[in-house]
């Protein structure tokens, strides 16, 4: 439109000004008037929110390309903050990506620790999260009951284990199968009716009486195929019976109202650590259906993500959580080095922050993903990405979904190395 307007006024000039003399400098307007309107970015951020740093620079045509718009660089801006501002996103998520050490944890930490009236529960696999006012939680010295209801039928949790397991064991589907059934008999055994909802706040099995239960099949089967079948899942049903998995300590709604750091560093295994991460996501998820509707009011912050979305059914939560928790209020910061099973993650993420990152196919998906189509916008990207120094992070922003480079008031630079912030 802008170029099609310059066009306009150098005709117009070229039919009033008959001396050939001048008809280069009308020629030279044709460009110029184009490049003096569009050399101003139409761009602007709201000042309000949570500051985390400065903008210095914003992806755009480079001048020398400015007409045909094939190169893109970027422009360097001054005295622009940015912000997050929940107000006007159309969710609350916020995606992290980077390379270890980038400043990933030191982010997250900020946001957090600049929300007003609004609680977090982080999920903290090495136990790097010392936050001031924030209970923290040693998971090994807890213990949590994945069969425990919460208000859910017997059906949907023994389904939710039975494919948990599958997930975490490489299970067949008769395996899953036979772990499902045994997991309702145990209900059965302690009362608990699928179709009664009345006995689903009647304590719950344990997975020591899954194991009993399993014994007691053993001894009806008929045949040494069956027998054999059901023998293959007693190794893990038995894995199943670890102290940390017998009973419930903490008091779940407890924990989604406060901020609390679940603290997994010292569980002995990543299976049982899974396990404990993935039972209270989905027990969150439950709770914020009977919570109801509600104003931003939670975060939840997932460290190293991909121990998480590496399985099935991880990844499956996670993602249900990303789609479905605005209308409960309710935020999740997710973090992770690797760009693998995150597409429907950063399509229903408000922010996205990417550190330095230098792995080849990390730097493909990303730029894929920020660039769009143009093959241009790509290469850019790409490049400035891999060179980011520290303390900046690229970003998208704003309706026009702007690609911007912010210095980030969280990390400082000391030497060659991050004082973390």
């Amino acid at each position: 439109m802008i170029l099609f307007i310059g066009s306009i006024i150098s005709s117009i000039l070229y039919v009033l000004i008959s001396r050939k003399l001048e008809f280069p400098l009308i020629l030279l307007s044709w460009f110029s008037i184009p490049y003096i309107v569009t050399n101003s970015i139409d761009f602007s951020l709201d000042n309000k929110g949570i500051e985390l740093g400065e903008i210095e620079g914003i992806l755009s045509p480079t001048i020398l390309n400015r007409i045909s718009q094939t190169r893109f660089g970027l422009k360097k801006v001054s005295s622009l903050k940015f912000y997050l501002n929940f107000d006007k996103s159309k969710n609350y998520n916020i995606l992290i990506i980077g390379t270890s050490g980038s400043g990933k944890s030191t982010l997250a930490k900020e946001i957090i620790s600049k929300l007003t009236g609004i609680s977090y529960l982080v999920f903290d696999l090495h136990g790097e999260y010392d936050i001031e006012n924030a209970i923290k939680i040693d998971m090994s010295k807890t213990s949590l009951n994945p069969l425990s209801l919460n208000g859910t039928s017997p059906r949907q949790r023994a389904l939710e284990i039975a494919y948990m397991l599958r997930s975490i064991f490489k299970l067949g589907n008769l395996q899953t199968i036979d772990i499902f059934n045994i997991i309702m008999e145990a209900y059965a055994e302690k009362g608990i009716d699928e179709n009664d909802e009345r006995t689903w706040t009647l304590k719950p099995p344990t997975f020591h009486d899954v194991l009993i239960t399993l014994e007691k099949r053993k001894k009806l089967v008929e045949n040494s195929q069956d027998l054999s079948r059901i023998s293959s899942i007693e190794p893990y049903i038995q894995f199943l019976t670890n102290q940390i998995l017998s009973n419930n300590s903490i008091n779940m709604e407890e924990i989604f109202k406060k901020n609390i750091v679940l603290d997994f560093s010292r569980v002995t295994t990543d299976e049982l650590k899974y396990i404990l991460i993935e039972t209270i996501l989905r027990d969150f998820r439950n709770y914020l259906n009977r919570r109801g509707i509600s104003n931003l009011w939670k975060f939840l912050i997932i460290d190293e993500a991909p121990f998480i979305l590496s399985k099935e059914t991880g990844l499956e939560i996670v993602e249900r959580l990303f789609a479905e928790v605005r209308k409960f209020g309710v935020g999740i910061i997710l973090i992770t080095q690797i760009t693998e099973n995150i597409e429907n993650i950063f399509q229903n993420s408000s922010y996205v922050f990417i550190f330095n990152v230098i792995e080849p196919k990390e730097l493909d998906y990303l730029s894929k993903a920020l660039g769009g189509s143009s093959q241009e916008k790509y290469m850019a990207i790409y490049e400035i990405i891999k060179s980011l120094d520290r303390a900046h992070v690229v970003t998208i922003a704003g309706d026009n979904r702007d690609i911007l480079l912010v210095k980030l008031n969280s990390l400082k630079i000391s030497g060659s190395k991050y004082v973390r912030g």
